[in-house]
């Protein structure tokens, strides 16, 4: 069995969520905890404000108020609550709060919290309010990846919170689906034994046009198809499409689900699969010995060791040739300012600028570099010198002697030892 894969993603940004109907909403809502997070003294009535927007909705709100005596430590009750929650409303005023042992305070440590646990989060700032400082800072990381509601009274939290829950239902009672290469939004997905029934309303052109080519035919091929937690193979048995008056076109699509390709799994000489696969990963990582004889190639895997060990090599021989680049060029600009010699700047700031970037430059770029850094420093041996010097090979490298009218010892060219050291 074949399945397609489209690495290439075709997705409807224009879709929207859909309106949900008052019952769906209800229906959504007996399943949703929202926790309210915030200071409580003084702010008393800004919290039960918020408990009357979410128990408006028809959820549950998980507030500190409500939780009565426990036998637990506070700050993990506090905690055990978000992670038991679905969505966290907070709500940020003029103060932070008391901080506790690790100087974050509850309202920010239960924002933490709720980020690690994957919780949908509502954020509202008080306006216009002169804030603490720590109480900005919590406010400007929560800005970083989050927009935040605004709001001056109770009551005009209450309202703009009931508006952000019901945006929340609409989102969640339309996912995000992908079958094949198409992203869209399905506004019902029922998974009945063999088959699932995709209803999807589609603004996008290109999504609406390659959807409805599925029913000519290349449909019958086997797709992944994602929705929520789930992820199966499926083939497109019709597509049902409905245009209305305006942009969206309404789909059904009728799926059926096919059994997902098993790998195979093979014994010998009562060696099962599992002990085959443990033997192939000594074998070529560990470098044992194959046991198998005839049979070794079922026991052997290709070794990646050597490829990233090869890749931390030229990536420290691109350090070295940067540092010897800097050396070269120090000592020909020393030597002879304004000749005619390639300057090995450039080639120091080609590998800086493929360090600085996090690449390696290859295999076949480094060869190019360290050849043009060679043929350079052959031309600044073959150069006369001002005044004129006479000049020997000595140990495979240019090494000057001292000019009889000038006292001074020139620096070494080619590869050799650093221009420090100099030749007694």
């Amino acid at each position: 069995m074949t399945v397609q894969v489209d690495h290439a993603l075709t997705i409807d940004r224009a879709a929207a969520a859909s309106r949900p109907d008052e019952r769906a909403i209800n229906d959504w809502a007996e399943e949703q905890r929202v926790f309210v997070s915030s200071v409580i003294d003084g702010y008393e009535d800004y919290r039960q404000a918020a408990v009357g927007a979410i128990e408006h909705v028809g959820a549950r709100a998980v507030w500190f108020e409500d939780f009565g005596g426990r036998d637990s430590d506070p700050n993990q009750a506090y905690l055990a609550e978000v992670r038991s929650s679905t969505i966290y409303a907070g709500l940020l005023g003029t103060r932070y709060g008391k901080p506790l042992a690790d100087r974050y305070s509850a309202t920010h440590q239960e924002f933490r919290e709720a980020e690690r646990s994957g919780l949908r989060t509502t954020v509202w700032a008080q306006e216009p309010v002169e804030r603490e400082g720590p109480q900005q800072s919590f406010l400007e990381e929560v800005r970083v990846f989050q927009v935040t509601g605004n709001y001056s009274t109770p009551d005009e939290l209450q309202e703009r919170l009931i508006k952000r829950l019901r945006e929340i239902a609409a989102e969640d009672l339309s996912p995000w689906v992908k079958l094949g290469g198409l992203v869209f939004r399905a506004t019902e997905v029922v998974e009945r034994r063999g088959g699932i029934r995709l209803r999807a309303s589609v603004r996008d052109p290109q999504v609406v046009a390659a959807i409805r080519s599925l029913n000519d035919g290349w449909g019958n091929a086997e797709r992944l198809f994602t929705y929520a937690d789930r992820a199966v193979v499926a083939s497109v048995e019709s597509v049902t499409a409905t245009t209305r008056a305006g942009r969206a076109v309404e789909f059904e699509v009728e799926l059926r689900m096919t059994d997902p390709p098993s790998p195979t799994r093979v014994s010998f000489n009562g060696v099962d699969w599992p002990q085959l696969t443990k033997q192939a990963i000594e074998v070529s990582l560990f470098g044992k010995e194959n046991p198998l004889g005839l049979m070794r190639h079922m026991a052997e895997l290709a070794n990646p060791f050597p490829r990233l060990r090869k890749r931390e090599w030229l990536r420290s021989l691109c350090v070295r040739s940067r540092v010897c680049s800097l050396q070269r060029s120090w000592s020909s600009s020393a030597a002879s300012s304004g000749s005619r010699v390639f300057s090995s700047v450039r080639i120091a700031q080609a590998f800086a600028a493929f360090d600085s970037a996090g690449r390696n430059p290859g295999p076949t770029r480094t060869r190019q570099l360290r050849r043009r850094w060679r043929l350079s420093a052959m031309w600044r041996c073959k150069q006369p010198r001002a005044p004129a010097t006479q000049t020997t090979l000595r140990r495979g490298r240019c090494a000057p002697t001292r000019s009889p009218q000038s006292p001074r010892r020139l620096p070494l060219c080619g590869p050799g030892p650093s221009p420090d050291r100099r030749n007694g």
